[in-house]
């Protein structure tokens, strides 16, 4: 009985450890201020607010086609730097990994295309120091099939022959996400005014003019305060600003990946998620113990414990905004639930050594 009551303190323990802060239905972290003229995203922790992701994305469907190239124009202030990468603008076309990225690393432009032949699985490009905190930029971005064309307040700032954000897949039809990724892995911290994007590319035509055409989306935050939780229809038709964040495709089980190994992060969740599950693993030994003598019986039922629990806490992070299952978790506890069942079965050999 008391390694019952044990074994139920502990899982309780580790389930809130790995669950925390149990924000299993978070507000989305995006303030839109229409009086400001501003969409303000994932501020929520320097405002005092509980941080939590936010984007907002488009209702419906765009096509692009490589042969026609597009615009994208964006009107910005980085307000603080994002811990990895953070996304300003994702096309997501239901695979998991966009075919389009617009971002911000540091205080760098980061422009990421979708390139399965790619080592890393795409190609990048991008501008350094371009996007210092504080600053408003007005960002444009316009590809075609001969290469890239990147303008800052309306003054050319880089070119790249060869280089289309588009021309790789061919044809697109993706949904528009602005302030995070599909997964709400890696958040933006700023403020967009506006967001403008074409089907055409300018490219024979000066920045400063239009294309021929009409945008496909073009959002503006204007006139009266409105906060988060609505369609913004008035003034931005067709964008969804929902009132709790949750991620378009969610992670359940990543898969293991070896550009994961080349992360300092990476080790510290090996070395947490395996000796975590260590104080677990061992009361599932011992009450294991208490039910059998025969020693691949209690290792067979500590390990078979071991992974309904991590099983368990796995698919609770599916629900998380701030936690993300993966195999390599599940991996590490269960090498904790290994390293506690062969300590049990050599003491329990030991032990009768001794008799």
């Amino acid at each position: 009985m008391p390694w019952g009551i044990a074994t139920a303190i502990t899982a309780s323990i580790t389930l809130a450890l790995c669950w925390w802060p149990f924000d299993f239905f978070p507000k989305n972290d995006v303030l839109a201020d229409l009086g400001q003229g501003q969409a303000v995203f994932n501020m929520g922790g320097s405002a005092g607010r509980p941080s939590n992701n936010g984007h907002v994305f488009s209702r419906d469907l765009f096509r692009f086609d490589a042969d026609h190239g597009a615009v994208f124009r964006l009107v910005i202030t980085p307000l603080a730097i994002p811990r990895g990468l953070g996304c300003l603008l994702v096309l997501h076309d239901g695979g998991a990994r966009p075919p389009l990225v617009i971002a911000q690393w540091q205080e760098h432009l980061a422009l990421f295309v979708r390139a399965p032949e790619a080592k890393k699985g795409y190609r990048e490009m991008g501008l350094r120091d371009r996007l210092p905190l504080g600053k408003r930029v007005v960002l444009t971005i316009d590809t075609a099939t001969d290469g890239t064309r990147v303008f800052l307040d309306g003054e050319l700032a880089a070119r790249y022959k060869g280089f289309s954000l588009i021309a790789p897949s061919g044809v697109i039809d993706g949904r528009l996400i602005l302030g995070n990724n599909q997964h709400g892995t890696e958040p933006w911290h700023g403020s967009i005014e506006r967001v403008t994007v074409y089907d055409r590319s300018l490219q024979s035509a000066p920045v400063s003019a239009g294309p021929g055409t009409v945008p496909v989306f073009d959002c503006s935050f204007v006139h009266n305060e409105r906060n988060t939780g609505t369609d913004s229809e008035e003034n931005c038709p067709g964008l969804v600003i929902p009132e709790r964040f949750r991620p378009l495709a969610p992670i359940m089980l990543a898969p293991l990946s070896y550009q994961d190994f080349s992360r300092s992060s990476t080790w510290r969740d090996i070395v947490f998620n395996i000796f975590g599950f260590l104080p677990i693993s061992i009361c599932l030994s011992c009450l294991a113990g208490r039910w059998t003598d025969q020693h691949w019986k209690r290792f067979g039922l500590t390990l078979l414990g071991a992974s309904l629990l991590s099983l368990i806490i796995e698919s609770g992070q599916y629900f998380l905004a701030s936690r993300h299952s993966s195999q390599l978790d599940l991996l590490c506890n269960m090498v904790g639930a290994l390293l506690a069942a062969a300590v049990a079965w050599f003491n329990a050999k030991d032990s009768k050594k001794s008799i």
